[in-house]
Parts: C-alpha cells; sequence; structure tokens
C-alpha cells in the first residue's frame, strides 16, 4: 500500500510523525510519500518541504503562490507516476483541498485528517470536504457534532465522520506526565512561520522590555525552533535581557506566564497549565479579508473556543500593541489567584480532548477503512 501525507506547518507534521509511525508499525509492506519537513522525512520519502510555503494572510500568500502551484504540480506528477492508493490530508485547506480534488478525479482515496477550521470561517468549503474526502477525522471535541451535522444536512452518511480525539495529547504525554517546578520565567512564543516572527516578535519583545523593568527579577525567554534561532539575533544588542531557547515544551512547564501568537501553542500552554496572554497581528489588507469571512466565533485562542468563554486574553490587530500585552501579563504576574483560576479552567480541557492514546485508533481507522 502506498500513501501520501500532507502537511502544511509544524504542528500538524508532528501529528503525521505520529501517524505514519504507527501505519508502518501496524502495516509492514506500507510505504509512504510526503510533503512535510525534516520531521516527517525520517518515517517517509519527502517529495517537498511545506517551509517553502507555509505562511499566514490572504496579502502574504499572494507571493508564495508560484512557489506553491509549482510544488502542487510535483505532488500531482507524484501521485500518479508512483500510483498512490490514498491521501492523508491534515489541515494546510487552500493546498490540500487541491490535492484532495485532483485525487477523487484520478479514483484515489482521501481521508482528511486534522479538519480545516470550516465551523469557523468560509463555511462554504463544508460542501467541498465532504465531496473530496471519503473519510473525515476531525481532532476537536466540538468539531464531531459539528461535521455530524453537516453531514446529514449535504446528504452524507454520517460515518463518513469517525472521532477519536486530539492526538497533542500524544505529542505531550511524557512532558505532561513529568512535574516540573515553576520558575520566575516569561515565556515569548512569537510564532512558527516566518510571516508570524514578522508581525509578532518587536511588539512582544517591546512588552517584554515594560516587564522587565517592574520584574527584574524574572527571566524572559523565547521558545523557537532550531532554524529560527538565527532570526533573534537581530534583536538581542536591543533586548540584551531576551534568553532564546529550542526546549519550548520543557520552558512551558516551569514558566509563570507566556505571551504567545495564536494557534495550537495556545492549546499546548493550556495542557501544561500555562497562563497565557495571547496576541495576533497580520498585514492590515490580511486582517480585513479574514475578518469578512469569518462568523460565529468570537474567540481565536483554542482553550476559550474549547471552554466556551474566555479564560485567557486575547489581543487582536490594532490590539495587540505592547503595552495592552504589557499590562494582562502584569496582571497574571501580580495576581496568584488570578493565575490558579486559570489553570483550575485549563485542567478541565484536557478531560474534552480524548482519552490517550489518540494516533493508533486513527491509524486503525484509516487502514480498516482501505483494506
Amino acid at each position: 500500500m502506498k500513501l501520501f501525507l500532507s502537511v502544511g506547518e509544524r504542528s500538524a507534521e508532528k501529528y503525521a510523525y505520529l501517524l505514519a509511525q504507527e501505519l508502518k508499525k501496524t502495516l509492514s509492506n506500507i510505504e509512504i510519500l510526503s510533503f512535510g519537513s525534516s520531521l516527517l522525512a525520517t518515517q517517509s520519502e519527502k517529495i517537498a518541504d511545506y517551509k517553502d510555503i507555509s505562511i499566514i494572510g490572504f496579502k502574504e500568500a499572494l507571493n508564495i503562490l508560484p512557489r506553491a502551484l509549482e510544488i502542487l504540480n510535483i505532488i500531482k506528477k507524484t501521485i500518479l507516476e508512483r500510483n498512490i492508493d490514498a491521501l492523508i490530508l491534515m489541515d494546510f485547506p487552500d493546498f490540500n483541498f487541491q490535492l484532495a480534488k485532483f485525487a477523487k478525479k484520478h479514483g484515489k482515496k482521501v481521508i482528511y485528517y486534522i479538519t480545516p477550521q470550516v465551523w469557523a470561517w468560509r463555511k462554504t468549503r463544508v460542501k467541498q470536504l465532504f465531496k473530496y474526502s471519503d473519510l473525515i477525522v476531525p481532532i476537536l471535541p466540538f468539531e464531531r457534532t459539528f461535521f455530524s451535522v453537516q453531514a446529514t444536512k449535504y446528504g452524507y452518511k454520517p460515518s463518513k465522520v469517525v472521532y477519536f480525539g486530539h492526538p497533542i495529547l500524544d505529542v505531550l504525554h511524557k512532558d505532561l506526565e513529568q512535574e516540573s517546578k515553576t520558575d520566575k520565567i516569561v515565556l515569548i512564543l512569537p510564532g512558527s512561520r516566518m510571516s508570524e516572527l514578522y508581525f509578532h516578535t518587536k511588539v512582544f519583545f517591546d512588552a517584554a522590555y515594560l516587564l522587565k523593568k517592574e520584574f527584574n527579577d524574572y527571566r524572559f525567554v523565547v521558545g523557537t525552533q532550531d532554524h529560527f534561532v538565527g532570526y533573534f539575533e537581530q534583536f538581542l544588542k536591543a533586548y540584551p535581557f531576551i534568553e532564546v531557547s529550542t526546549d519550548t515544551y520543557g520552558l512551558m512547564k516551569k514558566s509563570t506566564v507566556a505571551i504567545t501568537k495564536s494557534g495550537t501553542v495556545t492549546l499546548e500552554a493550556a495542557l501544561f497549565g500555562l497562563p497565557s496572554v495571547v496576541a495576533y497581528k497580520l498585514s492590515n489588507l490580511s486582517y480585513i479579508v479574514g475578518k469578512a469571512l469569518i462568523h460565529g466565533v468570537d474567540s481565536i485562542a483554542l482553550p476559550n473556543i474549547i471552554h466556551g468563554e474566555n479564560i485567557i486574553p486575547e489581543l487582536i490587530q490594532s490590539d495587540a500593541a505592547a503595552q495592552n500585552i504589557y499590562e494582562q501579563a502584569k496582571l497574571m504576574l501580580e495576581n496568584t489567584q488570578y493565575r490558579l483560576q486559570i489553570k483550575r479552567e485549563f485542567a478541565q480541557i484536557q478531560y474534552a480532548l480524548g482519552q490517550y492514546p489518540i494516533t493508533p485508533k486513527v491509524a486503525k481507522a484509516i487502514l480498516d477503512y482501505l483494506a
């Protein structure tokens, strides 16, 4: 059996890595090709790297469109030449929907694992998701109900949707089992894409500068990936008190407060019980377009969305200013009871995400479907 895995960012790649491991463990003669990066490449044959085109925002997407089309054509050619049996697509909808449509046209099976957030924006894509996918595997608790209702609405069997929980529990399992004492650390998490770093780094560092003047006994540490360490060197002369580390999970375990962009990282911080100030900025054009397409969702931080109300503060676009971030983080650092209340509400989230382990159940469902 030949499978093709397609992911478009670091969080999904971690889940794809675990899935590829599990699939190979279960089926010895399986061959896996991928559109991923260095992590997934250890478990598959990498055809192209998402880092070439992984950005956020409408305006930013225009800049990488030619390269994205080039990679899309390479993958399409690979699907046919290597006679791929099925595609496993993970989020990254604008790219992966093109692959799904192509695969269905050529009689290939399509499993959509880690569904796009169609419940939040561009809901017209729901119909496309069902049309071009044979099996849909969402990972957020409320998505199970959402997609089951949508299946009925569009005339598909509810069995087309299967839910087991969030694979983030598998990624963090060992780290969550290890207890760690909280230290006087403010963790700064500006992003995992260059476009996010561009918009967040300086404003997060400016907020940290304001905090350092009042909380001088705290360490301020940026959590990042190996290939972005060099990016932060340009800021260290102006912000010499800021440290750079690639041990993000280790820091999440022992930090007091985090300043973070939105995304999966907010859910990771919540599982570690780390109170966070969430801030997010885009280009003005991307923000205006995005806002016009989002309906029915008032929050951007996953812990707030899952909980149904805001546990942690969110600052978006013009509100994501250094002074505002500083004020929200200061409240957390000064008020122990506030932090404890956040931690108590975070504790409920882990129970909502399913029963560990998640990935073996997903792998079994995929192989059972393809058998």
